[in-house]
């Protein structure tokens, strides 16, 4: 699915993309340091909040709020063009790394959000890769949420937009269901599989 909804100031956005052919997009730990250290440096230079993220072999998932006079477009292209530059040299490929533009959807409600957040959170879970969310290291749930009095800035802003305590989504992301997880799905991609890792698909 070919989906770029345009991006208004102040809502969240679903933003993901992944490898070209479905091939991994971070083949190592510094693959995966390296593209965080971009988003970090690159939401603070274009003005975009980062609500929750979750980077997987294959693919990405981002929970975004573009603030006014920031570009989400900017930062994602940013993102893309360092990402593919960096794994082209390293690893002596040549070629696309993504399989396209990034792709987003806004987030319509509350429920939508704290929902979609759950299942950025627990992607690896799903994906067979980790027991518990918090045991997969390239998310933000354990830095940012599972601690008590440690949550982030981004974290606090997440949770006020969802109108939940730090408990009570932390109680929500331990709840898998498997039909809410799919329920998830179908709102964020349709019919497709689009940036999602089925269990046993190439989970490194």
């Amino acid at each position: 699915m070919n989906r770029q909804e345009p991006i208004a100031d102040n809502e969240f956005h679903h933003v993901y993309n992944r490898g070209n052919r479905k091939q991994p997009i971070f083949r190592d730990d510094s693959d995966y340091r390296s593209f965080l250290g971009k988003l970090q440096e690159g939401s603070q230079k274009y003005g975009v909040q980062v609500g929750a993220y979750c980077l997987m072999p294959n693919h990405y998932h981002l929970l975004l709020v573009e603030r006014p006079g920031g570009s989400v477009p900017t930062l994602m292209t940013a993102l893309a063009t360092s990402a593919a530059r960096r794994f082209n040299l390293k690893y002596h490929e040549i070629g696309h790394l993504f399989h396209g533009p990034y792709q987003n959807k806004r987030i319509d409600s509350s429920e939508s959000l704290a929902n979609v957040a759950r299942y950025i959170h627990l992607n690896p879970v799903a994906a067979g890769l980790v027991k518990k969310p918090e045991d997969w290291p390239f998310s933000d749930f354990a830095e940012g949420y599972l601690q008590q009095g440690s949550i982030s800035e981004d974290g606090n802003f997440l949770l006020e937009s969802c109108g939940m305590t730090r408990e009570e989504y932390v109680a929500l992301v331990r709840t898998y269901q498997q039909d809410v997880i799919d329920a998830v799905r179908a709102y964020l991609f349709g019919d497709t599989d689009e940036g999602y890792l089925q269990p046993g698909e190439n989970p490194r």
